[in-house]
């Protein structure tokens, strides 16, 4: 009974559980009109066209519904006419426009409506009723304003005035004004009211701009004081001074030492600087001390939560765009991890933040986001070092407080930042030997639950982190990433061929074709290196050498890669003993190595020890001449006069002293040369012992060598 209980109860309950209603957000942009739909990482789509401007959205699995009430509170309607929620999303386009989607940080599907070609102008339907109403309402509104011109018109109604008024400030004279028109006209002042209102309605209308920064008084009269010409003085009223002014505040106006019109200088004067800064600037290879924290870019957990209300805030009543808004979105859309959005919005602002646009570079995923250079990490803030470092930026190397800095910044970002940058952060860690910070980042990534976890595994091999796993599960894990991880295939080919490698296991023919188209799709770029040298390493496992050597001698890397690669096939060769392989590496490619580190080191020298018990001692020279001299520094007099008595013995051939003291090659021959005086007794008998002439013939193979030897380095060490 419990059991058909529990039965009919999950029966009823999973319709209600499976039920999902998703809702689509809008947005226009310049050019394309952007839907998103939170469609999560579990759930495929695909868009069909029914014809030119009928679009269906399949989602597999479906959904119960779509929720598009909020739709088009933020779009106009000239690309997207309606939605119809149907079992799909069905949208119905108002031209003939093309329709792109892909999915942004597997949880949203994001549809872009772009423009019609050029060629093809969009047909938008227009209601004929709404235009009619909308004249009716024009001519109306034109004929409710009063004609100014009726008011104007009567010639006789207004004062005349004399044809030369007088002086400022001096009334007219009573004789100017024609008798009935003691009185100022009354309907000026109407004219007036009206003019003002006009002027009023027009400024509401955009048609008028308002002079922002000016004095209410700037339109009063001003008193001015006229210079007495030539004329007027010969006519004697050069005394008369008008009645504003009185004669002694003239005079004691211009007397003021310190009220003359004109500033002037000579070469001893001091000069004015007008354009230096107030404040210090900071050094060419400083950065801002300023915070730079971007969990104070917006207050919102998910990215629908304030959207629409910054959308709303971006234009003024006059459509105009007010920066305040856009520098707000432009951090929302950065706070979120959308990088490409942040910098189209900072782009419409009249001077943007340079650091802010470098920020959005770096999010959006470029290698070089274009902050400044940093020399002392220790005058900037936890904020501004953790982007100049991300960006590489920092020329100097870390102290334990910067990188402790760097971590307090990281810990301190926003949640979609925190998991978008941190992979990023762990890797330039990792490169700088900063191990511990390295791996307290990756524990923050791993703790947090919403990386992939391809992307985690690829970080955990770039860190050089072992799989917890055996090696078959490795190996299974890195071939379920290879089928699953199709954006990041490249890094992900490398690093199964690499694993694959340091374990002894041979590449599979199928996985090297795989891996060689690969490269052919992606190019020769710095993102393919580390698998070219794998597939390199790869063919010279499956003893094909001269496709290894044909890669090595037609490629166009950089001389860094190519060297790492050979050192890398010179020690494989070394740890099969394949003398063949490297001696035609030695022959061939020999003279341009040059083995850098401690690994290439005992990689040269195993090669050098290996060829030289083959006998091919040409080829292992030529490996030991690469090697970079030591540059030692300069001796004393006393010490460059003093001379070694071993080489003062080679040079005066003193055998027996060589002898007792040389070494090597050098005392092999000494003691042959000591002791040619007394050759051994050679009979006929003793020649036809086999054991006798077999050490002649040894004797005489020893003797060949330490006379290459000495041919190659004549004194002794």
């Amino acid at each position: 009974m419990r059991w058909l209980v529990l039965a009919a109860a999950v029966t009823v309950w999973t319709p209600f559980a499976a039920a999902q209603t998703l809702n689509v957000q809008s947005g226009d942009h310049v050019g394309f009109t952007r839907l998103v739909i939170p469609i999560g990482v579990d759930r495929s789509w695909n868009i069909v066209e029914r014809d030119s401007r009928t679009w269906d959205v399949e989602l597999e699995p479906p959904v119960d519904g779509f929720n598009t009430a909020n739709a088009f509170d933020l779009i106009q309607r000239t690309r997207l006419a309606a939605l119809e929620d149907n079992t799909d999303l069905t949208l119905l386009l108002s031209c003939d426009c093309p329709i792109s989607g892909f999915r942004h940080q597997d949880q949203y599907l994001v549809i872009d409506i772009s423009d019609p070609p050029e060629d093809q102008d969009p047909q938008i339907e227009f209601d004929e009723t709404t235009l009619a109403d909308r004249e009716l309402e024009r001519a109306r509104a034109a004929e409710a304003l009063p004609n100014l011109a009726s008011l104007l018109s009567g010639a006789d109604r207004l004062p005349t005035l004399a044809a030369s008024p007088p002086g400022h400030g001096q009334p007219a004279p009573a004789e100017t004004i024609e008798a009935g028109n003691e009185l100022p006209n009354p309907q000026i002042e109407e004219a007036a009211q009206i003019m003002a209102e006009q002027l009023a309605r027009a400024a509401a209308s955009g048609l008028l701009d308002a002079s922002l920064g000016e004095p209410q008084t700037f339109a009063d009269p001003v008193e001015t004081h006229s210079v007495p010409d030539q004329e007027t003085e010969e006519s004697g009223a050069a005394d008369e001074v008008p009645a504003a002014i009185e004669p002694d505040a003239a005079q004691e106006q211009i007397a003021r030492p310190d009220n003359f019109p004109i500033r002037t200088h000579t070469s001893i004067d001091p000069r004015i600087v007008l354009d230096r800064p107030l404040s210090p600037q900071p050094s060419q290879g400083a950065c801002s001390a300023e915070p730079f924290e971007a969990r104070n870019w917006a207050d919102t957990e998910t990215f629908e939560q304030g959207l629409g209300e910054l959308r709303l805030g971006l234009y003024d009543d006059r459509d105009d765009l007010i920066e305040e808004g856009a520098e707000a979105l432009a951090l929302y859309y950065l706070y979120h991890g959308f990088g490409a959005e942040a910098r189209y919005w900072l782009m419409q602002l009249e001077a943007p933040s340079e650091d802010l646009l470098s920020a959005a570079n770096l999010v959006d995923g470029s290698s070089e986001a274009g902050f400044s250079e940093v020399d002392s990490p220790a005058d900037c803030s936890d904020g501004a070092l953790l982007w100049h470092y991300l960006d590489g930026a920092v020329a100097a190397d870390l102290s334990a407080d910067d990188v402790a800095a760097i971590q307090r910044a990281y810990a301190r970002l926003p949640t979609p930042l925190r998991d978008l940058l941190g992979p990023r952060l762990a890797r330039a860690l990792h490169l700088d030997r900063k191990e511990e910070a390295a791996r307290n980042v990756r524990d923050i990534i791993n703790r947090g639950g919403r990386v992939p976890e391809a992307e985690l595994r690829m970080l955990d091999f770039d860190l050089g982190i072992s799989a917890v796993e055996s090696i078959a599960g490795t190996q299974d894990a890195l071939t379920g990433m290879l089928t699953g991880n199709a954006s990041d295939a490249v890094s992900t080919m490398a690093q199964a061929l690499a694993f694959d490698r340091n374990v002894g296991v041979r590449p599979g023919p199928e996985r090297l074709t795989a891996a060689e188209a690969l490269l052919r799709e992606n190019g020769s770029g710095p993102e393919t290196d580390l698998l070219w040298q794998e597939v390199v390493l790869g063919h010279a496992a499956l003893g094909s050498i001269d496709t290894a050597l044909s890669m090595l001698g037609s490629t166009n890397r950089e001389v860094s890669v190519f060297e790492e690669t050979l050192t890398a096939l010179i020690a494989d060769r070394v740890a099969v003993e394949d003398t063949a392989t490297l001696l035609v590496l030695a022959h061939s490619f020999g003279a341009r190595w040059r083995p850098e580190g401690s690994d290439a080191g005992r990689a040269q020298v195993s090669a050098i020890a290996l060829l030289r018990e083959a006998g091919l001692y040409e080829a292992a020279q030529i490996l030991r001449d690469v090697r970079r001299p030591l540059i030692l520094p300069a001796q004393a007099d006393d010490a460059r006069s003093a001379i070694d008595p071993i080489v003062a013995a080679w040079n005066a051939r003193d055998w027996d002293e060589l002898s007792g003291t040389a070494t090597g090659a050098h005392y092999e021959i000494a003691t042959r040369m000591a002791a040619r005086g007394n050759p051994p007794d050679a009979s006929e008998e003793t020649l036809r012992d086999l054991e006798v002439v077999v050490a002649a013939v040894a004797d005489s193979q020893s003797l060949r060598q330490a006379i290459n030897e000495i041919l190659a380095h004549p004194s002794p060490e």
